[in-house]
Protein backbone atom coordinates (compact mmCIF):
# COMPACT_ATOMS: atom_id res chain seq x y z
CA UNK A 1 0.00 0.00 0.00
CA UNK A 2 1.42 3.34 -0.99
CA UNK A 3 0.33 6.29 0.84
CA UNK A 4 -0.20 10.03 -0.77
CA UNK A 5 1.99 12.61 -0.86
CA UNK A 6 0.85 13.29 3.02
CA UNK A 7 3.74 11.74 4.07
CA UNK A 8 6.23 13.80 2.57
CA UNK A 9 7.49 11.39 0.09
CA UNK A 10 7.91 8.53 2.69
CA UNK A 11 6.57 5.99 1.16
CA UNK A 12 4.77 2.99 1.92
CA UNK A 13 2.73 2.38 5.14
CA UNK A 14 4.51 -0.52 6.29
CA UNK A 15 7.58 2.01 6.07
CA UNK A 16 6.26 4.36 8.58
CA UNK A 17 4.96 1.36 10.95
CA UNK A 18 8.49 -0.18 10.71
CA UNK A 19 9.95 3.11 11.96
CA UNK A 20 7.02 3.29 14.40
CA UNK A 21 8.12 0.06 16.06
CA UNK A 22 11.64 1.14 16.10
CA UNK A 23 11.07 3.99 18.34
CA UNK A 24 9.01 2.08 20.38
CA UNK A 25 11.28 -0.87 21.01
CA UNK A 26 13.98 1.16 21.45
CA UNK A 27 12.74 4.36 23.98
CA UNK A 28 15.23 7.84 23.79
CA UNK A 29 16.08 7.07 27.22
CA UNK A 30 18.42 4.23 25.92
CA UNK A 31 19.76 6.37 23.51
CA UNK A 32 20.47 9.46 25.40
CA UNK A 33 21.94 7.22 28.15
CA UNK A 34 24.33 5.75 25.83
CA UNK A 35 24.90 8.86 24.37
CA UNK A 36 26.09 10.58 27.26
CA UNK A 37 28.19 7.35 28.65
CA UNK A 38 30.25 7.60 25.66
CA UNK A 39 30.14 11.79 25.42
CA UNK A 40 28.76 12.00 22.13
CA UNK A 41 26.23 14.04 22.38
CA UNK A 42 25.84 17.24 20.53
CA UNK A 43 27.71 20.77 21.49
CA UNK A 44 24.96 22.64 19.71
CA UNK A 45 21.71 22.33 18.34
CA UNK A 46 21.61 20.39 15.17
CA UNK A 47 19.34 19.21 12.30
CA UNK A 48 20.61 15.73 13.20
CA UNK A 49 21.04 15.53 17.26
CA UNK A 50 23.08 12.47 18.28
CA UNK A 51 19.77 9.94 19.45
CA UNK A 52 18.07 10.64 15.99
CA UNK A 53 21.42 9.27 14.09
CA UNK A 54 21.72 6.40 16.45
CA UNK A 55 17.94 5.25 14.97
CA UNK A 56 18.79 6.51 11.70
CA UNK A 57 21.68 4.27 11.97
CA UNK A 58 19.49 1.00 13.33
CA UNK A 59 16.99 2.08 10.11
CA UNK A 60 19.43 1.99 7.68
CA UNK A 61 19.74 -1.75 9.02
CA UNK A 62 16.33 -2.13 8.35
CA UNK A 63 16.24 -0.61 4.81
CA UNK A 64 19.85 -2.20 3.33
CA UNK A 65 18.85 -1.43 -0.38
CA UNK A 66 17.81 2.25 0.41
CA UNK A 67 19.78 5.16 0.73
CA UNK A 68 20.91 7.19 2.96
CA UNK A 69 17.90 9.89 2.12
CA UNK A 70 15.65 7.24 1.49
CA UNK A 71 16.23 6.26 5.15
CA UNK A 72 16.12 9.61 6.37
CA UNK A 73 12.59 10.59 4.50
CA UNK A 74 11.12 7.43 6.36
CA UNK A 75 12.72 7.91 9.65
CA UNK A 76 11.24 11.68 9.50
CA UNK A 77 8.33 11.59 7.27
CA UNK A 78 5.62 11.83 9.77
CA UNK A 79 7.31 15.36 10.50
CA UNK A 80 5.95 16.74 6.91
CA UNK A 81 2.21 16.35 8.62
CA UNK A 82 3.46 18.64 11.41
CA UNK A 83 1.05 21.50 11.12
CA UNK A 84 3.69 24.54 9.91
CA UNK A 85 7.14 22.16 9.96
CA UNK A 86 9.91 23.44 7.26
CA UNK A 87 11.30 19.53 7.46
CA UNK A 88 13.20 19.05 5.06
CA UNK A 89 15.29 15.49 4.96
CA UNK A 90 19.46 15.48 5.46
CA UNK A 91 21.86 15.14 2.83
CA UNK A 92 23.71 12.48 2.51
CA UNK A 93 27.01 14.71 3.30
CA UNK A 94 25.09 15.97 6.73
CA UNK A 95 24.38 12.02 7.32
CA UNK A 96 27.70 11.62 7.00
CA UNK A 97 29.35 13.78 8.97
CA UNK A 98 26.63 13.17 11.98
CA UNK A 99 27.88 9.78 12.02
CA UNK A 100 31.35 10.85 12.27
CA UNK A 101 30.56 13.04 14.98
CA UNK A 102 28.68 10.10 16.72
CA UNK A 103 31.30 7.18 16.59
CA UNK A 104 30.54 3.89 17.46
CA UNK A 105 30.50 2.95 21.04
CA UNK A 106 26.93 4.59 21.43
CA UNK A 107 26.20 2.53 18.81
CA UNK A 108 27.50 -0.32 19.78
CA UNK A 109 26.08 0.06 23.55
CA UNK A 110 22.41 0.83 22.17
CA UNK A 111 22.77 -1.95 20.11
CA UNK A 112 23.59 -5.06 22.83
CA UNK A 113 21.30 -3.31 25.67
CA UNK A 114 18.25 -3.14 23.72
CA UNK A 115 18.68 -5.22 20.77
CA UNK A 116 20.03 -8.46 23.01
CA UNK A 117 23.06 -9.05 21.02
CA UNK A 118 25.04 -10.00 23.85
CA UNK A 119 22.41 -12.87 23.98
CA UNK A 120 22.93 -13.99 21.14
CA UNK A 121 26.19 -13.90 20.63
CA UNK A 122 26.21 -16.40 23.63
CA UNK A 123 24.05 -18.86 22.24
CA UNK A 124 25.30 -22.32 21.03
CA UNK A 125 25.71 -22.18 17.66
CA UNK A 126 22.86 -24.65 15.36
CA UNK A 127 23.52 -28.16 13.91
Amino acid sequence: MTLSGDTGGSGRLTDLVAVGALTSLIPRQVLDAAIATHGCQERRVRKLPAHVVVYLLIALCLYPDDDYEEVAEKLTGMLALVPGARWEAPTRGAIVQARQRLGSAAVKEVSSRSLGLRQLSRRPARD
